[in-house]
């Protein structure tokens, strides 16, 4: 490794300086004597003036220090508290979240809405859970406008009749926003945070009254003490103290540099940079300085006990008597050095060098010793010939190796799994340099891990070795998977409400889920983009759910005034999708299948290209699967006439994706439905099968 840069010059290049002749003794004595002389009648002269600036120095510097420390700690807990409302809002803009709160009140007399209810309350459950375990909380609950707790963590306890009050309180508009401190002793201090759930599709309007309240109980103390106490900054005498409302009136949270404690309210200094000289409760005289909490209605106030904070002043008073003596043996001392060193410059040039050099090595050994050392991530030394050479703690801790293996036999001690992963992942890097791999599965104790590799081969010629980091993902690939099914149960839900509302839906969307995997299919697409087609075919209907049922269920065709409302679906499924975690692609392809080629489409009015490739294929799906089925104004229509019917209109419906699905109908993928059979042979997709003829 090449050695870092130092300030010192190279060995074979002395500093050209150093190199000067030096001066002679009786002109080194002459000067420091003059300057000994000056150094001591400046101060003689000046001590008086010197003592006021102090003076004036140091209770400006205080007076500095204690805004600093106020108003930035004020910042800090008004960080903190929204950042912890910001934690909450993320659920109450959630319309999954809002649509609970607003109907779980009215289920009582809907016995269908309380079925979808239960279905999603174990998702919500998940939401909360995961919030509350995420950051730590003590509880999170759903309140509805009564007080009436909906939902909770399952962790939670039962809120007691202040916190209710006071959701009940904020649901009903009376506050927009609260933050609370509860708890009569420092260590069980609990900051309440409520926050109001606005109604479905209101989230930005001050008008609309709100559906709820969420409230969310965290533990404040060790945060409170972390934000209002700095190890090695804060001095003694210090002491921060927060003013805040709670249950039992005002009270006061002293922090000093070792105790915390609550006391009654007492009077503190009004908000503002000017330095004020008071008590801290009945202790001894103190300087202090207040800042207001922005949005908490809390106060904070600096103080610092004034016998210490003078206490510099006497010892400079003190000191400045014997700076004179001291400021010239200094002077001598320092002359006199200086002097010496400018006598062997060259010698001491060298000597500086090296030592920074030594310095500078010994600094790196220790800082990569620590880095591996400490490293919470296995990682591992492999050489050029496949042979590990290291492991870091972490790492053999990983391979279950036993305490006092040598580095000659950490390749005896690998297990077999674990050992053919990164032989491999080594080779490979040895080769081109850098090797990953994402999600590998090995088994190691018995147990199924799963984890992120990496595998560095440095090109220098010397470094003949390659480094492998691991990252244990097995608890995030799991949640992921427990997250994505419980989205699909909430799908489902979804989907079989929908089909409830319309009993002409029923079936439609896995209808056209097959047509269009099998157009995608026809098409050349590959998997991924066939399975989000099936995704978006599944969640295609759902806006319907917010469309009144009697236009779904009218029989004979709709006016265009109703034909509008209809097609406000598009917008109500852009809203309910705001709750599900789903990929750009998805999100894109369904906003996007009732847009047409001449823009004559919604929501947009999209044309040509701007229109993705899987929406087309969706919009032919969703025409196809719709007219071939019977509707309250029609029978259901033969395949050839609908295919007719994308034929005509070419200006509208992609020409490319009607041909692939001419080209399905060609092949016969409907006759074992015309032949009573349930599925498809060969070519055919067994969920085309299923598409009345």
């Amino acid at each position: 490794m090449t050695p870092p840069s130092v300030s010192s010059p190279s060995p074979s290049e002395p500093d050209p300086r150093l190199l000067a002749r030096p001066p002679s003794r009786l002109r080194f004595l002459l000067t420091v004597t003059g300057l000994l002389a000056g150094v001591m009648g400046l101060l003689w002269i000046s001590s008086g003036s010197l003592l006021e600036a102090k003076r004036t120095e140091m209770r400006g510097a205080l007076e500095a220090r204690l805004h600093a420390l106020a108003a930035g700690r004020a910042r800090a807990v008004a960080t903190w508290t929204g950042g912890v409302a910001e934690l909450g809002r993320s659920l109450t803009r959630a319309e999954l979240v809002r649509l609970f709160v607003t109907e779980t009140p009215l289920a009582e007399a809907d016995a269908e809405l309380e079925r979808a209810l239960a279905e999603e309350r174990p998702y919500l459950r998940l939401l909360l859970d995961e919030l509350a375990a995420t950051h730590g909380f003590r509880a999170v609950y759903l309140f509805d406008t009564e007080g009436g707790l909906l939902l909770s963590d399952s962790d939670a306890p039962r809120p007691d009749a202040d916190t209710v009050a006071a959701a009940a309180s904020l649901a009903t508009g009376r506050a927009p926003q609260r933050f609370r401190l509860l708890g009569g002793e420092p260590e069980a201090l609990l900051l309440e945070v409520l926050l109001p759930i606005p109604q479905p599709q209101s989230l930005g309007a001050a008008s609309a009254e709100p559906a709820g309240a969420l409230v969310m109980q965290l533990p404040a103390m060790p945060v409170l003490l972390d934000l209002l106490r700095t190890p090695g900054l804060d001095l003694p005498g210090e002491v921060s103290m927060l003013r805040f409302e709670s249950a039992a009136g005002a009270r006061l949270l002293a922090v000093g540099a070792e105790t915390a404690s609550l006391m009654e309210a007492g009077d503190l200094p009004p908000p503002g940079p000017d330095m004020v000289l008071g008590r801290i409760g009945d202790s001894e005289p103190a300087y202090g300085l207040a800042a207001a909490v922005p949005g908490t209605g809390w106060q904070l106030a600096q103080w610092m006990n004034a016998a210490l904070a003078d206490a510099p002043l006497a010892e400079y008073r003190r000191n400045l008597l014997f700076f004179g003596a001291l400021a010239g043996l200094v002077l001598v001392l320092g002359a006199s050095s200086w002097w010496w060193s400018v006598q062997s410059r060259h010698q001491h040039a060298l000597a500086r060098q090296y030592r920074g050099y030594s310095r500078d090595i010994a600094r790196h050994r220790r800082l990569l010793s620590a880095i591996t050392e400490n490293l919470p991530d296995p990682l591992a030394l492999y050489g050029r010939d496949g042979l590990c050479l290291y492991g870091n703690p972490a790492f053999r801790e990983l391979a279950g190796m036993p305490a006092g293996v040598s580095a000659s036999t950490l390749q005896e001690h690998l297990p077999a799994g674990l050992r053919a992963a990164l032989d491999r992942l080594a080779r490979e890097a040895g080769r081109s340099g850098v090797a990953r791999r994402q999600a590998v599965e090995i088994e190691l104790q018995r147990r199924r891990r799963i984890f992120d590799l990496l595998a560095v081969a440095p090109r220098e010629e010397e470094l003949e070795a390659v480094v492998v980091a691991l990252r244990d993902v097995t608890e995030r690939v799991l949640r992921q998977q427990e997250r994505e099914r419980l989205i699909g149960q909430t799908v489902a839900a979804l989907v079989r409400a929908v089909e409830k509302t319309d009993p002409y839906l029923l079936g439609h969307s896995q209808r056209m889920g097959a047509v269009a995997r099998a157009i995608g299919r026809e098409l050349g697409l590959e998997d991924s983009r066939l399975d989000m087609l099936g995704v978006c075919a599944e969640l295609s209907q759902i806006g319907k759910l917010f469309v009144p049922r009697s236009l779904l269920r009218k029989e004979g065709r709709h006016t265009p005034e109703e034909q509008a409302r209809m097609r406000r679906h598009a917008e109500h499924l852009r809203d309910v999708l705001e709750g599900l975690e789903l990929p750009p692609p998805v999100r894109s392809a369904l906003y996007q299948m009732y847009e047409r080629l001449d823009g004559s489409g919604y929501p947009e009015g999209l044309e040509g290209s701007a229109i993705c490739l899987e929406a087309r294929i969706l919009a032919v799906a969703d025409v196809f699967s719709a007219r071939t089925s019977p509707r309250s104004y029609r029978e259901a229509l033969p395949p050839r006439t609908v295919l007719g019917h994308l034929w005509d209109h070419p200006e509208r419906y992609d020409p490319e994706v009607v041909g692939a699905l001419a080209a399905l109908l060609e092949r016969g993928l409907f006759a074992a439905e015309r032949a009573g059979r349930s599925a498809a042979k060969g070519a055919t997709d067994p969920g085309l099968a299923s598409t009345p003829a």
